[in-house]
């Protein structure tokens, strides 16, 4: 039955005791275990047992899982026409008839059909009458539907193979030892009576009537968070294992599959911080779904571009990941060409770019007659991995171990994934469904053995420890919280005797799991974290009453050694002078030194300005660009009064059409449609305002002129000066809500328009075009003689010419702290709500 095995060199103790009449009956019996973890360990130990008598061949004992054994005596007895239900099969149909749209929904569906199938659970039952159990039980019949269960006797489901094995006679051949088992399936149960009746059935229980050692070294550790408890048992597990080399170490932690990277990395930290998680030194259980290795989600990041296009920062990622060859791409990344979306396809990149690889995978994409171009699964994973690799992609001399084996998990798993509803997808669909295939694999790389394991606790069942840390016993978590499955009542669960299924079963659970690990250890050390997600924590009831003591080392990195440095504080709020005349600038610089020094000094001193994000409709700011741009040509066509009162609607649409066709911007035609409506009745309804005015013409549109201030040379660019019989008044377009009131107060907090009424001398009046939706006006400061009608002016209580005079030397004033440097962070109220250099001057940390 077995293989001949020859060993040379030694290997570490098993965590598992063999006693002389075990020994014996592993070479007559097969041996079966409820977990991977006990079977592996095992066969170890049986190996480690003959090393030990002197022996240097000896047979392969037969030890599985329960649940192999039945699967390989399936294999074994079945006619060739008798099929098993594949897990991929079952996954692809749940999830294409799913009615809820939701992965996790559909991976609850997985594990209720499992519960059905294997406790015999009947959906007729009345307790499956709520909304939620009804739709439940509808996509399982649609389900046992698709796959045609009904109607082909020779398929078989997993949890049936013990019926199925009972009902074709298919009896062992060999007599059955089990060991270490709390809990079977009703069916195994069958089995097991059944398979009694044809060969020997053994029950090995080792630690059943193991009393708990007098000396039992045991203590509770108060830990902050988790962090610390691994750090604590890992520092524990370290000196025991200079003190003891031959000792084998368990540390249990409850969450380890929720938590896998965090536990494995800090682990690595402590116990080996040379190689980190990568270590020798410790083994670790479990793994995490094999979508969630870093070459998995790069490759995902470029799939799901395809179809929707790549933003700055993805294409930074793709062209920095090291499972590409596309490093190319980082200069576009960089320099986002001018006109292009928030999004940009492959084929524009395709364009802008040299790579082979780019120009490849553009080649297979536009190879589909169309974005949503459909194809069977099958042909889907075919294309997706040749596009895959057009990119370079594993890369595999940039792949540490880890991430190579999960790329060879993924290919292998993907060449072999069957496609058993020959349905026709788009790529969208395609992509999302290979994810959810690779969601339901678990990886973990290759570890050697090692005499440090870090484990779940159902891997703890039938192991013996020299010394044992078990983390996570705090009052909310042990006994674990028990929640309802959303597909199986409670009550249902509790007739058909599922384990685990209410609290009190938690709390039963709980407590033969601290008996057991008392009896499976001379040496158990306990942890609890005091806080967890803000709220503050006690150790179990079920461990309060032993010896507790608090964790008083460290959890960083030992090679990241604190030490202490004298810092010098002081405050600058000055950076460099401007040494000569300064050119550049405009209206900005002067209203930024005034909202804050800071800002101005950053923006226009050290060029840290707002890096424009790529969008694909207009933003605010661009929409009231294209109002500006229609008021000018209007009026560059029609600059009296008199001209404005001729034109006609159709005209105003007509150039409201035109400037939005010059928008780098591909418009989508409804949106345009939209724009163009909503701007030309903003033109007409402004242009009513302009009706009620007195005669004028407009002398200057987009027109710049230089004023000195201080040492600065500034660039004005104003929207429009009209010439209102002999004055000049200036207007300035505004979209948005304007205030005029910060246009008399000292210090000047409102620079825009005091600025252009220094362009000319001939100034008489400096106006607000409030053009809005809700209301249209002008609102400014004027020489009463330049007064336009209808205009809301702010009463400045001084002549015109007074009130130029106060501004200038206003404006002179903020000049000079510019041109000194003056640089303070001190912004005025509101400055900071659209500013983005808050992490630059750290405004927050002031305030705290």
């Amino acid at each position: 039955m077995g293989y001949l095995m020859r060993y040379t060199q030694s290997v570490h103790q098993a965590f598992v005791e063999i006693p002389p009449n075990l020994a014996h009956h592993l070479a007559h019996h097969v041996l079966l275990t409820p977990n991977e973890r006990l079977a592996r360990e095992f066969l170890r130990g049986y190996d480690a047992a003959q090393l030990e008598q002197g022996q240097r061949a000896w047979r392969t004992p037969r030890i599985y899982t329960l649940k192999r054994y039945l699967l390989e005596e399936f294999r074994h007895h079945s006619p060739a026409d008798t099929k098993l239900l594949r897990q991929a099969d079952l996954l692809q149909v749940a999830h294409a008839t799913q009615p809820f749209k939701s992965r996790t929904t559909t991976l609850h569906f997985m594990q209720a059909w499992s519960l059905v199938y294997s406790y015999g659970i009947q959906l007729d039952d009345h307790e499956f009458s709520s909304t939620r159990a009804q739709l439940f039980k509808h996509w399982f019949e649609e389900v046992h539907t698709q796959l045609g269960l009904d109607q082909q006797a020779n398929v078989v489901i997993t949890e049936q193979i013990p019926d199925w094995l009972i009902n074709n006679s298919a009896a062992p051949n060999q007599p059955l030892m089990l060991t270490f088992f709390d809990q079977l399936t009703p069916a195994e149960q069958r089995y097991l009576e059944w398979a009694s009746q044809h060969v020997q059935v053994d029950y090995h229980q080792s630690h059943s009537g193991v009393q708990v050692s007098p000396n039992l070294d045991l203590s509770v550790t108060s830990c902050l968070n988790l962090q610390e408890e691994l750090a604590a048992a890992c520092q524990w597990a370290l000196a025991t294992k200079i003190d003891f080399p031959q000792a084998r170490i368990g540390i249990v932690v409850p969450s380890l599959a929720q938590n896998y990277h965090k536990v494995i990395r800090q682990c690595g930290v402590i116990l080996d911080p040379a190689h980190g998680s990568l270590s020798s030194q410790f083994d670790i259980a479990g793994g995490t779904p094999l979508n969630q290795a870093r070459v998995w989600l790069d490759a995902l990041l470029l799939l799901d571009g395809l179809a929707q296009g790549y933003d700055q920062q993805q294409l930074s990622h793709l062209a920095q990941s090291h499972f590409f060859d596309l490093y190319d791409l980082d200069p576009l990344s960089r320099s986002w060409p001018s006109g292009w979306l928030a999004k940009a396809g492959i084929q524009n990149i395709a364009a802008q770019c040299s790579s082979n690889s780019v120009n490849d995978i553009a080649q297979r994409y536009s190879s589909l007659a169309d974005p949503h171009d459909q194809k069977t699964f099958a042909g889907w994973i075919e294309w997706v991995l040749q596009v895959l690799f057009s990119a370079g992609w594993p890369n595999t001399s940039e792949l540490h171990s880890s991430q190579y084996q999960a790329h060879q998990a993924i290919v292998q798993l993907l060449t072999h994934q069957p496609d058993c509803l020959q349905e026709n997808l788009d790529l969208p669909a395609a992509v999302e469904k290979i994810d959810l295939v690779l969601s339901q694999q678990t990886f973990a790389p290759k570890r050697p053995a090692a005499n440090i394991m870090v484990l779940g606790v159902l891997e703890t069942t039938g192991l013996v420890f020299t010394h044992l840390w078990v983390c996570e016993l705090d009052e909310e978590n042990f006994p674990a919280q028990n929640t309802a499955h959303p597909f199986i009542p409670r009550r249902v669960a509790a007739r058909y005797a599922i384990p685990r299924s209410s609290q009190p079963q938690e709390l039963v659970f709980a407590k033969q799991m601290l008996q057991y690990w008392q009896r499976s250890t001379q040496n158990l050390q306990l942890s609890f974290s005091r806080t967890s997600s803000g709220s503050d924590r006690l150790a179990s009831p079920l461990v309060a009453a032993w010896p507790l003591h608090e964790f008083t080392g460290q959890s960083h990195h030992p090679y990241q050694q604190p030490s202490t440095v004298a810092l010098e504080s002081f405050i600058d709020d000055y950076g460099l002078a401007v040494d000569e005349a300064f050119h550049r600038g405009g209206a900005g610089l002067i209203q930024d030194q005034t909202e804050c020094a800071f800002r101005a000094y950053a923006q226009h001193r050290l060029k840290l300005k707002r890096l424009d994000t790529p969008r694909n409709l207009p933003d605010s700011l661009t929409r009231g660009s294209v109002l500006h741009d229609c008021l000018h040509q209007i009026l560059q066509s029609n600059p009296s009064h008199q001209d404005l009162l001729k034109i006609s609607e159709p005209e105003i649409v007509r150039i409201c059409q035109q400037v939005l066709d010059t928008l780098p911007q591909s418009l989508p035609a409804t949106f345009a449609a939209h724009e163009i409506t909503r701007i030309s009745q903003l033109v007409l309804q402004w242009i009513a305002v302009e009706h009620q005015r007195q005669p004028f013409t407009a002398i200057a549109l987009e027109k710049t002129y230089q004023i000195s201030l201080s040492n600065l040379s500034l660039t004005l660019r104003i929207d429009r000066m009209d010439r209102v019989q002999e004055h000049l008044v200036v207007i300035d377009y505004k979209t948005g809500i304007t205030k005029i009131s910060g246009l008399t107060e000292t210090p000047l907090r409102n620079t825009q328009l005091p600025l252009y009424s220094a362009i000319n001398s001939d100034i008489a009046g400096v106006y607000y075009a409030q053009i809005r939706r809700d209301e249209c006006r002008l609102t400014g400061v004027a020489d009463a003689q330049a007064h336009i009608e209808g205009a809301k002016l702010q009463n400045t209580k001084q002549p015109w010419e007074t009130q130029k005079h106060i501004w200038h030397t206003e404006l002179e004033k903020i000049a000079d702290a510019f041109s000194q440097g003056r640089a303070d962070v001190s912004p005025a109220p509101g400055a900071c709500e659209y500013c983005h250099l808050q992490s630059f001057c750290r405004i927050s940390e002031q305030s705290q």
